[in-house]
């Protein structure tokens, strides 16, 4: 007997197979998240002798949301990284519109001067930018890891070669039906663009998160520390840098008293 199947029967038989090839291969990878998980939980003298724990022990992670600042810490990351992310999807969408469909003296050169700023390393600006914003009262604050990061060069170099592929009629179209610049963009230029706007979002958001990404500018308080400054400080070099902080304010304490 001949077993016959239909086109959409083969096609799930086929993604059932994909499902079962990849099966050990998402174990795999979870096999160190399962570990890392089980060690948070073992009790301390189990550690690093067993796989699975004799009891979970959840007062380590207790001990961490009620007598640390690290929820705090998590939920500045979650602000900076989405105000972050959502600014520059703001300001390099109009940046590179107006680089793609406006004309005007000198676009090209203004636009390979934004692009030569990608070649200065932050490391040579981070003294001058400390300076500024500490003369206008910005340290320790939300302000200052936002702020400075809402537009960046590569944000406007990807939004303007996505935007380089739509046709010139279509914006003299839209000018002779009456719409506006603002309006063509909002209505038509930016649903057109979704896929480069996510791609730009993924790419800010995994930037912003990385450790070295933005510096921490005087956490001297740390309200405004995200979770990867405060896992930062936790390294030789961060420790330093804190035990200088704690020194310059005992120092400061001293003088007053």
């Amino acid at each position: 007997m001949t077993l016959s199947l239909t086109r959409r029967q083969r096609k799930a038989l086929g993604k059932l197979g994909a499902i079962l090839i990849n099966l050990p291969f998402v174990f795999l990878i979870m096999i160190p998240l399962l570990y890392t998980f089980m060690m948070s939980v073992m009790p301390a003298d189990e550690l690093y002798s067993r796989f699975w724990p004799s009891h979970a022990d959840f007062s380590s992670y207790l001990s961490v949301f009620t007598k640390t600042m690290i929820p705090r810490h998590i939920l500045n990351s979650f602000i900076v990284a989405g105000s972050v992310t959502i600014l520059q999807m703001i300001t390099c969408s109009m940046a590179a519109f107006s680089f793609s469909f406006l004309e005007f003296k000198g676009r090209n050169f203004v636009f390979m001067c934004i692009l030569a700023t990608m070649m200065v390393p932050w490391e040579a600006t981070i003294i001058a930018n400390y300076l500024t914003v500490s003369t206008w009262g910005w340290l320790d604050s939300y302000r200052v890891l936002i702020l400075p990061y809402g537009c960046s060069a590569m944000g406007v170099f990807l939004m303007r070669q996505n935007y380089l592929t739509f046709a010139k009629e279509l914006h003299e179209a839209a000018k002779l039906d009456g719409c506006s610049n603002w309006r063509f963009l909002a209505t038509i230029v930016i649903p057109l663009a979704r896929p480069a706007l996510g791609a730009l979002g993924a790419n800010v958001g995994v930037m912003v998160r990385q450790p070295t990404s933005i510096p921490a500018f005087g956490f001297e308080i740390g309200l405004a520390k995200t979770a990867k400054h405060m896992l930062t400080a936790f390294t030789p070099d961060g420790m330093d840098a804190m035990r200088r902080i704690f020194d310059s304010h005992q120092r400061k304490v001293r003088w007053d008293t």
